[in-house]
């Protein structure tokens, strides 16, 4: 089988008293709906994930037949440029005509009024609200990722494991990550990924608990939480096991290149991430697995990130962008997407297409029933302030094994006072 068709402004730096893109562009264009240009234009569209680049050059070339005045330019940057990347285009006034975002970075790049707000065409998707802020619709998702667990079948074979099973809890999950590690031969359990590249290994399993990171209404931290702070004294308990590569070893060689090459047992990450793991021998030989987050105290929730595409609201072509933007999020692209591999959607009626494309080399059904118990994850005006926070404490607690609670009331603290920072913006 062959592959088919395959931080914002200085406030991620200086923190967000800086706040340089709030006023920077005044108030986001009204939505009227997207138009059809009397004149040729040609739009820009960035993205950060290369596998999804032979879909929507075909979906580009669709969307031009339909409106012969419409052309789009693709523009590709690797994740870890993509968002620095943004930010000086929002501060230079040069985003492109369409992008990607989370819906962790839509309020700070909505409240400084660098989107143009939309008419939402997918509203009967799941993950219509994450793309709205303060009652303004800016954005239409294209992908929904939920966390699961990604294993190597071959490890678990050679350390006489059975395979994990949706009714495991955490201390299986524990007892499998000691299991499969081998100091000797440099092969561990699981990475302990603190960074938003990893999808945060320890964040399902803090909702898991009954925990939080930020409260409902966005205002006050959760990591002073029993709840919240059990989650975290169970990774570091993997941590002093040695079940993990350090995080100096993680900083040095991408996580997902550490399992495709058989340095890890197990791969907490999204299920998206099937076809970045197809390229590998592992993925092709069959030899690589999934199944849901193993139970915690109270459950087994799951966090899910979508991914969608907006309009900036300083463009030439705000019209047309528009309705570039309202066109990806129809239930047709979304079948489209899911068809050729690329990725599950927003829309649950297209997952099977997902499932069918890969279930020559494995069964991703275990990522169905992880998305119905899928939570959003976290977000503030400025997500990535804390985000920073999060992971500048957590270092120690799991490289040094610093004490929890004292790690975790720090964060609470510092966290608060970013939130506090953020209120008079909001």
């Amino acid at each position: 089988m062959s592959w088919k068709s395959k931080r914002l402004s200085r406030v991620a730096v200086a923190g967000i008293a800086a706040f340089s893109l709030v006023g920077l562009a005044g108030c986001a264009a009204e939505s009227t709906g997207g138009s059809s240009p009397d004149e040729p234009v040609e739009l820009t569209f960035a993205l950060w994930q290369p596998t999804d680049v032979p879909f929507f050059e075909q979906v580009f070339a669709d969307f031009t037949e339909e409106n012969p005045n419409i052309t789009v330019r693709i523009q590709q940057t690797g994740f870890f440029q993509y968002f620095p990347k943004l930010q000086n285009d929002a501060i230079n006034g040069t985003l492109p005509d369409v992008f990607q975002l989370t819906p962790q970075e839509l309020p700070l790049y909505a409240s400084g009024g660098q989107l143009a707000t939309i008419e939402g065409n997918d509203d009967d998707s799941v993950y219509a609200d994450q793309w709205a802020w303060n009652g303004e619709r800016y954005g239409n998702a294209i992908v929904r990722d939920t966390q699961i667990i990604w294993y190597n079948k071959d490890l678990f074979d050679a350390a006489g494991l059975e395979y994990p099973t949706a009714d495991w809890t955490w201390d299986d999950f524990r007892s499998y990550a000691s299991a499969l590690t081998d100091e000797a031969n440099d092969v561990y359990g699981v990475p302990i990924v603190l960074s938003r590249a990893g999808d945060r290994s320890f964040a399902s399993f803090i909702a898991q608990a009954g925990g939080t990171m930020i409260s409902e209404d966005e205002t006050t931290s959760g990591f002073d939480l029993p709840e919240t702070q059990e989650a975290i004294e169970f990774w570091q308990q993997i941590a002093a096991d040695g079940s993990s590569p350090t995080q100096a070893q993680l900083a040095q060689t991408n996580p997902n290149a550490l399992f495709t090459s058989g340095k890890l047992g197990m791969l907490p990450q999204r299920d998206g991430l099937a076809p970045v793991l197809f390229e590998s021998e592992l993925f092709q030989s069959g030899s690589m697995g999934v199944i849901t987050l193993p139970n915690g105290p109270e459950g087994n929730m799951a966090s899910t990130i979508s991914v969608g595409n907006v309009v900036a609201a300083n463009g030439d072509n705000v019209e047309a962008a528009r309705l570039l933007v309202e066109f990806l999020g129809t239930r047709e692209v979304a079948d489209q997407y899911a068809q050729t591999g690329a990725g599950f959607t927003p829309y649950p009626e297209s997952d099977q297409f997902m499932v069918d494309f890969y279930s020559e080399f494995i069964d991703l059904s275990p990522a169905l029933e992880a998305g119905e118990n899928a939570f959003p994850f976290w977000r503030s005006l400025n997500s990535e302030a804390w985000f920073q926070i999060v992971q500048e404490e957590l270092t120690p607690v799991m490289d040094e094994l610093a004490d929890v609670e004292e790690a975790t009331n720090r964060i609470a603290e510092r966290m608060n006072a970013a939130l506090a920072e953020e209120r008079p913006n909001r």
